[in-house]
């Protein structure tokens, strides 16, 4: 019943619940691109947890300064409300997991979008694994056998991102791998990899020597955070 009722909302009112919420939290009025990508987190976070949109009337596109969702972007080009009538509240009530996880979702980003239009190397990488997770969904992606990506993969990696530090992840680069995972890779040479499975996670270091030091492990995400840091800083 849930899922019925919430297809009554649609991006144009998540937009109004976001800017409310923001406005009233962190006394900020939104600009249309920061609204655009913190709406893209809510829209993806939902779509993780329950294998079905947040809302249907639109879809997001990818743009240079990250996601757009066409509809609420020409509807909300200069500002979006920031207050919701008493019946749009009761609205968003009706359903109290749906409002608490867009109430955490902008208390986990709104930090990365004020007032930042440029996006930060975490916020550049999660876009990157959004898009991994949300079109790679099918097997076959690459043109030859490649499974999708797995999203509990999805979900570790984006621990991890979120965990690292912005001078660490600018050596890096995430890639998807045909096996359904995600692959971390450094950046100025092939010489650091880390994968990352659904339950594990693993690393493989090329010394000048020519040697190489590999390593298997059940996932956590302090040591895998750990595992790129060390290596960051051998080559860094």
């Amino acid at each position: 019943m849930i899922y019925i009722y919430m297809k009554e909302l649609t991006s144009l009112d998540y937009c109004k619940l976001i800017a409310w919420l923001i406005y009233h939290k962190y006394n900020v009025i939104l600009n249309k691109i920061q609204m655009q990508n913190i709406l893209f987190m809510c829209y993806e976070q939902y779509l993780v947890s329950h294998d079905y949109p947040l809302f249907n009337d639109d879809v997001p596109k990818k743009c240079l300064l990250g996601h757009v969702f066409p509809r609420s972007y020409k509807v909300y080009l200069y500002e979006v409300p920031q207050e919701l009538t008493v019946s749009e509240k009761e609205r968003f009530l009706k359903d109290k997991d749906t409002l608490r996880m867009i109430t955490r979702t902008v208390e986990d980003y709104h930090g990365y979008f004020f007032p930042l239009l440029i996006p930060s190397e975490k916020e550049k990488m999660l876009g990157k694994l959004s898009n991994f997770f949300c079109k790679l969904n099918k097997e076959g992606w690459d043109g030859c056998n490649a499974f999708p990506i797995e999203r509990d993969s999805y979900l570790n990696a984006r621990k991890i991102v979120m965990d690292t530090p912005d001078s660490i992840l600018r050596l890096w680069n995430v890639f998807p791998s045909p096996n359904g995972t995600i692959s971390f890779e450094f950046k100025e040479r092939n010489i650091a990899t880390m994968s990352v499975g659904n339950k594990d996670f693993s690393y493989v270091v090329i010394k000048e020597s020519g040697d190489y030091i590999m390593e298997q492990m059940e996932f956590n995400v302090d040591k895998a955070v750990d595992a790129l840091i060390v290596m960051s800083n051998l080559f860094g």
